[in-house]
């Protein structure tokens, strides 16, 4: 049994994403409650947030700290600044609030399980 399968799964609401359509649209399609990443291992998702290239400057901006302007942000860090403050890294995971940022090489495989299991 993986760590996922007992995990309360909620679906964000529109006050939780709020403002900006690119995040909001990032965060609607890429981030997803721990409980849908059920097929997913931890270290499948720790494994491709190392090697995925936004998320790990992203992983270098949490530990620093966001700058105080949008605009001295990388540009592709910047769909990320209106979470910025619910952002944090769980053993290598990034995580917003309780919803695991899925890796850029895993994101269609979770679409895909995430639409298999609407439509059951």
């Amino acid at each position: 049994m993986d760590v996922f399968s007992r995990y309360p799964a909620s679906k964000p609401t529109d006050k939780e994403i709020g403002g900006d359509e690119e995040l909001e649209k990032t965060v609607r399609e890429f981030s997803v409650s721990v409980a849908l990443v059920v097929d997913r291992t931890v270290d499948q998702v720790k494994e491709e947030t190392m090697w995925d290239k936004v998320l790990q400057q992203l992983v270098g901006q949490i530990a620093k700290g966001f700058p105080k302007e949008r605009t001295n942000l990388k540009e592709e860090l910047r769909a990320f600044w209106n979470d910025r403050h619910k952002l944090t890294v769980a053993d290598g995971i990034v995580m917003c609030n309780d919803r695991i940022v899925v890796p850029r090489k895993l994101r269609q495989g979770v679409l895909e399980e995430l639409n298999a299991a609407h439509q059951r």
